[in-house]
């Protein structure tokens, strides 16, 4: 299920407040004052907590 989590006019942005149990997947529509081109196929899947501990096992890998 799809719900607009962002908007915003700016070329880049932070999103906040995301939870570390979710899955997320984002999509990108352009609009200009001649409407929308349409939107992007939707981003891989990825999750706050996976993503921290792939980063920790990579670093730890490194170090080690």
């Amino acid at each position: 299920m799809a719900h607009r989590v962002y908007q915003t006019t700016l070329t880049s942005t932070i999103i906040r407040n995301l939870s570390p149990q979710l899955w997320y997947q984002f999509r990108i529509t352009a609009v200009n004052i001649y409407g929308s081109q349409g939107t992007t196929e939707p981003s891989s899947p990825f999750s706050l907590l996976y993503g921290v501990l792939k980063f920790l096992y990579y670093t730890l890998y490194a170090i080690n």
